[in-house]
């Protein structure tokens, strides 16, 4: 009977532990799910990126065919350099009024 007795009275931390490891194993549960959902917000996310960047390439393609065409045609399709000053100081002045 002592024997039973010592078996039981070492199984209580045991018995303890189990409560909390069950406990332990429903927030991992928990946490799981919350990765599983950053894990799919990831991918649409990616998913949305890929088909941005098809947009602007798609986008430059149409562009550059544009000014092929305007330059095919005669059209002027320079820009001005806006990072050199102004050497007329009256355009200048008119510009930042």
């Amino acid at each position: 009977m002592k024997l039973l007795d010592r078996a039981i009275e070492l199984s209580r931390p045991v018995q303890d532990l189990a409560e909390a490891v069950a406990q332990l194993a429903l927030s991992l549960q928990k946490v799981s799910q919350g990765v599983e959902k950053v894990a799919k917000n990831v991918g649409l996310l990616a998913q949305q990126q890929a088909a941005h960047h098809r947009m602007i390439a798609h986008m430059n393609l149409v562009q550059q065919v544009i000014m092929r065409r305007l330059a095919e045609g005669g059209t002027d399709t320079s820009l001005p350099d806006i990072d050199v000053p102004s050497k007329d100081k009256k355009a200048a002045a008119k510009k930042s009024n």
